[in-house]
């Protein structure tokens, strides 16, 4: 049984190393031949070490966890629970009971060949007629992939003057059918309208916080890692993909106050203290209820102590937060563009005692 457990890890491992080297090779940008070598010697992909400086000598690269720790070791952080943070639908099941407030209306589950499965309910096999009704009645739906990541396959629905809206654009009836006919496994949950503080900053898109905690063994409790907003583009349907055109924005941790925003180029990140789409201030902005809002993560980990590594997605209503998902192994190009994960001496302690990165 080890030798097959060792076999699929390897496997894993190798679809790992490819999907980084697939990454590598969309790389466009001014880095030199000689640059990514050295880049790639120390583990990291040109994208990120152009993000994160490292054409400048001078920068530490090892404060950095690099993209090959994230691959093939921060990976396995959870285990062998991962897959209570990989699958939407079981993470939903696994928070409800203990924080129901936190999380938004679960309608069911879309089977390929678009059969809803409501909650409770007989299957509906008229999920475009649901659809229009639900979107009638409430701010929309939102359907995305059980397993996916990085916004790919997310789809918001939203009545508009016209019509349906899929992430903001009209979209006609056999096109609805042929959409969710065509979609993957996938979670339906009610569409949360976000707070008014960041429909000013950027209205088109549904703007959430990746907020990172961790498990710490000294303390004994859950500890706040870093934090940052994601602010979508004007281009971004909808997402707030740093990658799709957005900004990732540090917010300080003790106050809750927003600092710059990075939109990532392919010469390294541009700086932001407004929106660069909507001009709207972002620096020096403050999160409603940024206390209230750590301190509930905080709890909830703490009734979830068996992850010692989450990134919550958390987006900010005028109700209150919810969490739209979480992050087995979060991205950390979003986080370490603000300065290197390893420069928090309790973090970059967690880090090595689960064998990230190394003294």
């Amino acid at each position: 049984m080890k030798s097959i457990a060792s076999l699929r890890e390897a496997a894993a491992n190798v679809r790992r190393i490819r999907t980084l080297w697939r990454s590598e090779r969309r790389y466009r940008g001014p880095a030199t031949w000689r640059q990514r070598w050295g880049f790639w010697n120390d583990g990291f992909l040109t994208e990120s070490a152009m993000q994160y400086g490292f054409h400048d000598s001078s920068v530490d690269r090892r404060l950095y966890v690099s993209d090959w720790q994230r691959a093939l070791r921060m990976y396995h952080l959870n285990d062998p629970y991962s897959a209570a943070l990989d699958n939407k639908y079981l993470f939903d099941r696994m928070v409800r009971p203990i924080s129901p407030e936190l999380l938004p209306t679960l309608h069911g589950l879309l089977s390929p060949g678009g059969v809803l499965h409501l909650e409770g309910l007989p299957p509906v096999k008229q999920v475009v007629d649901w659809l229009i009704q639900e979107t009638a009645r409430s701010a929309g739906v939102v359907i995305k992939p059980v397993d996916g990541g990085a916004g790919i396959g997310v789809l918001i629905f939203r009545s508009g003057i016209d019509g349906m809206l899929l992430n903001g654009k009209p979209i006609a009836e056999p096109d609805l059918t042929t959409i969710l006919t065509g979609q993957a496994h996938s979670i339906v949950t009610r569409f949360e309208v976000q707070h008014d503080y960041a429909a000013r900053i950027a209205p088109f898109a549904s703007n959430t916080m990746r907020i990172l905690t961790y498990w710490d063994d000294e303390l004994g409790s859950a500890a706040l890692g870093r934090a940052v907003h994601r602010f979508g583009g004007v281009h971004g349907d909808g997402i707030d993909n740093v990658s799709q055109g957005g900004v990732t924005v540090f917010i300080d941790p003790l106050t809750g106050i927003m600092g710059r925003g990075a939109e990532f180029t392919p010469s390294g990140p541009r700086w932001h203290e407004v929106h660069p789409d909507t001009q709207a201030p972002v620096t020096g902005v403050g999160i409603p209820e940024w206390g209230a809002i750590t301190a509930r993560l905080l709890e909830l980990h703490s009734r979830l102590a068996f992850l010692p590594w989450i990134g919550w997605d958390v987006l900010m209503t005028a109700g209150g937060p919810k969490l739209i998902e979480a992050n087995r192994f979060s991205g950390v190009i979003l986080l370490q563009v603000h300065g290197p994960l390893r420069r928090d001496n309790r973090l970059e302690k967690f880090l090595l005692r689960h064998r990230v990165v190394t003294a």
